[in-house]
């Protein structure tokens, strides 16, 4: 989405509503992996007070930047990340650690909403794609549609068609399998990921979608439509 601040008494009711123990964030219905010790890692990606719940849901202890976050094993990653040989690669000073959703990046906001962007890119001509896994709860898909839909196109029809939300497939070790629900407008693709939580194109079975991510991504990069069946 494209917000930023506090949503009032009625937004913390429902942040209240959904911060339950042991809840994967990042994919509702994936088991949430238990820390082998203590917690420090702030969300980094969330508004502070969603953070602050977040990590209260799962019983995180506050703190700097580093750690883990919630519920996902970041251990290989950072060990790898770490490591003399990658730091070279990726041209990283051998005095800086990789952590997980630092918060410690030090830059400034300058827009409140992403709005301004993607309508920049659309008047400006060029194709925008927008997806969101549909079991993703950190950033859930009906708040992507909702931006999507009513801030990005104030409630213009789509011209994809009779319908929106039109399924879409790729072939996955099973065959081939409807692997989300699309809407276009124009230039503009929104699209779910069906099954698929916060890190969508991730090689696991209980987080991603990879061959749906190669799939939609490699056919938008055609310039392909997603619905090719």
């Amino acid at each position: 989405g494209g917000g930023g601040g506090g949503g009032g008494p009625e937004c913390d009711r429902a942040l209240d509503d959904i911060s339950l123990p042991g809840i994967n964030y990042y994919n509702v219905y994936a088991n949430c992996y238990h820390q082998r010790g203590p917690t420090s890692a702030l969300l980094g990606i969330e508004p502070e007070h969603v953070r602050q719940r977040l990590l209260r849901a799962v019983g995180a202890v506050g703190g700097g930047g580093g750690g883990q976050v919630p519920c996902i094993n970041s251990d290989k990653g950072r060990q790898w990340l770490n490591t003399a040989a990658v730091k070279a690669a990726l041209h990283v000073r051998d005095d800086i650690t990789w952590t997980i959703c630092s918060n410690r990046l030090d830059y400034t906001k300058t827009e409140r909403s992403m709005a301004v962007i993607y309508k920049s890119l659309l008047a400006r001509g060029k194709r925008v794609l927008v997806y969101s896994g549909d079991v993703d709860l950190s950033v859930p898909f009906t708040g992507t549609s909702t931006f999507v839909f009513d801030t990005l196109m104030g409630g213009e029809a789509p011209t994809d068609g009779d319908r929106p939300w039109r399924e879409w497939y790729a072939d996955d070790a099973d065959g081939t399998q409807v692997a989300g629900f699309a809407t276009v407008w124009g230039n503009l693709t929104f699209t779910t990921i069906r099954g698929s939580g916060h890190m969508v194109p991730q090689r696991d079975e209980n987080m991603g979608k990879p061959s749906a991510a190669l799939a939609f991504f490699s056919r938008f990069l055609a310039g392909q439509p997603l619905k090719q069946r």
